[in-house]
């Protein structure tokens, strides 16, 4: 048997590796979860917990077997040398990781095409802390924590998961929570969904004022709307409660995340 490199089919610079025909995986540790118990119930119990960057590896696909090396001692492990971004990485048996992220699929990028993506990486960062310096307040839907701490209420309302996130909504009901606000300053409410779920006639409610009904165009991913929130309700406040109250005989929802913006300037 031998090592060897397997594209990814339509995306050549997207590589695995095999040994024979054992898949090799590279260890990635358990950075931030070494306190959780990995024994996990629910899709939804590491959420919370940041995924590690996977490496990347800067080389070419036909040359990436110039660039591994067998582990002393350890039988069916691997290490790449000098190729991975921001580190190199160790690969093992599939079967045999656990305990551990771990990563089955690598990319390959040449030395201009990693100093592009990083330049992207940076821009993305930047646009990140921009719009996390806004939040003012965010609940998760469907999760019982946020919504605990968020004072839901409903009627008729249920809750599921989609692409591994939650989602709650409410089928000739609705649903409330009690968020915070800035008194003095404009806010916006955002809003996440499902393109799919077009056509649902729901109104989205701040203290029994309507302030949106939700429409979009269909699309096949999850979709943002932001609905401004008049003064008006929210001056001399902490908290307002925010409803989605579905029309008759209609869905409110499904809603994935609900958060309180500062208003850009």
């Amino acid at each position: 048997m031998s090592l060897r490199v397997e594209p990814l089919p339509g995306e050549p610079k997207t590589v695995a590796f095999f040994y024979g025909p054992v898949a090799l995986a590279g260890e990635l540790g358990t950075q931030g979860i070494e306190k959780i118990n990995l024994y996990i119930k629910s899709q939804l119990d590491l959420a919370k917990v940041p995924s590690p960057d996977v490496p990347v590896l800067l080389c070419e696909p036909g040359d990436l077997l110039k660039h591994i090396e067998p582990v002393a001692d350890k039988p069916l492990t691997f290490r790449t040398k000098g190729i991975g971004r921001p580190n190199d990485v160790t690969l093992s048996p599939y079967y045999r990781l656990h305990h551990q992220r771990y990563s089955v699929y690598w990319q390959c990028f040449t030395g201009a095409e990693w100093q592009a993506k990083q330049v992207e990486i940076e821009k993305a960062n930047a646009a990140r802390k921009v719009f996390e310096a806004r939040i003012v307040d965010e609940v998760r839907p469907g999760e019982q924590q946020p919504e605990t701490d968020h004072n839901f209420k409903g009627e008729r309302t249920s809750s599921g998961l989609r692409r591994d996130r939650a989602w709650r909504d409410a089928r000739g009901g609705w649903f409330s929570y009690d968020m915070k606000v800035v008194p003095d300053l404009p806010v916006v409410l955002r809003c996440t969904y499902w393109g799919g779920d077009k056509g649902r006639e729901f109104d989205v409610l701040v203290d029994g004022e309507k302030i949106a009904a939700p429409k979009w165009e269909p699309a096949d991913d999850f979709i943002t709307e932001e609905y401004p929130i008049p003064a008006l309700l929210t001056r001399g406040k902490e908290r307002v409660a925010v409803k989605f109250q579905a029309a008759p005989n209609s869905t409110a929802g499904g809603v994935f995340e609900v958060q309180v913006l500062k208003a850009n300037p």
